[in-house]
């Protein structure tokens, strides 16, 4: 027979395996699963707003360093790099040519972003959010692109 114990939160004794493992020493939690989620789910819907607020704090406060250690950590640039690949592309997309005063399709402000092939890590160039994930879409294929491009001219 498995073992029992009684959650702390709704009072009914449950199987063991109804509760979650603390793997720090090995015991179980002291409310069931269905009740922590629960627990959780109330706790994120009232403290929405809380969270949001926080959020936006955090974003607010992160020093610009941040930006430029991501910079280099990801893509081997600096800022004074990044700011000529934007200078030589006229502070716009290298495909569309929207710059960062546009729209996204969700409505929002849009920033432009590092375009780079997946397999060697190469910075290409900065292009908008709607052509950088195109270009991911179509798994950084040349040839792919081809073919999406005449697909498209057949109907015009």
């Amino acid at each position: 027979m498995e073992d029992t114990k009684t959650c702390r939160f709704c009072g009914q004794n449950k199987l063991v395996s109804d509760f979650y493992l603390d793997r720090r020493d090995n015991s179980f939690s002291p409310s069931c699963k269905k009740c922590t989620i629960f627990k959780a789910d109330a706790h994120a819907k009232a403290n929405r707003d809380k969270r949001a607020a926080a959020h936006k704090r955090r974003l607010a406060a992160r020093p610009d360093h941040m930006k430029e250690h991501k910079l280099k950590w990801r893509y081997g640039l600096n800022k004074g790099d990044y700011e000529k690949m934007l200078a030589a592309q006229n502070f716009k997309c290298a495909i569309c040519g929207a710059d960062e005063t546009c729209l996204t399709p969700r409505g929002k402000p849009q920033r432009l972003h590092i375009d780079h092939c997946h397999t060697t890590k190469k910075v290409r160039g900065i292009l908008c959010f709607t052509c950088n994930t195109a270009i991911g879409g179509l798994r950084d294929s040349p040839e792919l692109a081809r073919a999406a491009a005449e697909y498209l001219e057949k109907f015009q």
